[in-house]
């Protein structure tokens, strides 16, 4: 008969060896409470995956999420403005980046900002009134994607508000305290941001973003989501040119997904043929907010966010000291 002890430590290895399988299978933690893993992407319970997208009417949605209005029955995130205060940014270099991250200071807002994406059912929304185009939309809860720019632009200007410049979708991103991370200074993992689907570390053979506001450990502490990952962000430039922020579910570089990386912000080189309606600089009150416009910019994709209401803004806007 074999002793106790060993059949003891043999049940242990075997637990182990399981556990270790167990996690190689499912792939790091990743989808909120509510939502259900299935391959690389999060569906809510009822649903089934069917090339790459959630399909099927949901049985119940998370809190904070409402069912479409409309069949299939999916869920979206109940959006809502955010008031991003008057804000003092100090960027510079930070550990390792010394080298990459520009110097920038100055004051941004007040302004506001939606606290999610602009979904699919946002733009349906806005192309019932024929205000936006009418275009080929996927789940009610994903942001929308192939935006042109101008198209972009048409959404902010009947939801009352305008694309976010650079030094502004910074400030939501990095806030008061320079945040490495929208959530803060560490912890880049799948369960707070939505990236590397495509091929790792998060999953694998993704191919479409998650439902915006779905992943509520990686919201900024105005209550902000998806600032790194899911889809990119447009932002213009002083000159009107176009800026893509934050990176996407696609993107494995923390430097795409950091606030202060040297890829946190790039210039779109898609050609273009009419650049964005920007807001007159001589108005007293302005609105702001982020628009999200994900379409084929060279492998990237982008999507857009924007404000409604309206918060007085400072003159002028935030200069890049010498390095």
């Amino acid at each position: 008969m074999k002793p106790v002890w060993s059949v003891l430590l043999g049940a242990a290895v075997l637990g182990a060896v399981v556990a270790v399988a167990i996690a190689r299978h499912t792939g790091p933690t990743r989808c909120d409470p509510g939502w259900i893993s299935l391959g690389p992407r999060c569906c809510a319970p009822g649903q089934v995956l069917g090339s790459g997208h959630c399909q099927g009417d949901a049985r119940v949605c998370p809190p904070g999420f409402h069912r479409a209005a409309h069949a299939p029955f999916e869920c979206v995130r109940e959006p809502h403005r955010v008031r991003i205060d008057r804000t003092r940014v100090n960027i510079g270099p930070n550990d390792w980046q010394s080298e990459q991250v520009p110097v920038l200071t100055g004051e941004v807002g007040p302004l506001w900002s939606d606290s999610i994406e602009v979904t699919n059912e946002q733009w349906r929304a806005c192309a019932a009134t024929n205000h936006c185009a009418a275009k080929s939309l996927g789940e009610a809860g994903q942001p929308v994607v192939h935006v042109t720019l101008e198209e972009a632009q048409d959404y902010c200007r009947a939801n009352g508000g305008r694309l976010p410049n650079v030094q502004e979708r910074m400030a939501i991103a990095v806030g008061a305290e320079s945040r490495r991370y929208p959530w803060g200074q560490t912890g880049l993992v799948c369960r707070r941001a939505v990236f590397g689907l495509s091929d790792g570390p998060c999953a694998e053979k993704g191919t479409q973003p998650e439902v915006t506001g779905s992943h509520a450990a990686g919201q900024s502490p105005q209550g902000v989501f998806d600032l790194s990952g899911n889809v990119a962000e447009l932002a213009v430039d002083s000159r009107g040119r176009a800026w893509v922020c934050g990176g996407s579910f696609r993107s494995h570089s923390a430097l795409e997904l950091m606030t202060l990386g040297s890829d946190a912000c790039t210039k779109v080189r898609a050609r273009q043929k009419n650049l964005p309606c920007l807001p007159r600089k001589k108005r007293k009150r302005k609105t702001s907010g982020r628009l999200l416009s994900q379409r084929a910019l060279r492998a990237r994709d982008a999507g857009a966010r924007t404000g409604r209401r309206r918060a007085p803004e400072r003159k002028g806007t935030m200069k890049a000291k010498p390095s």
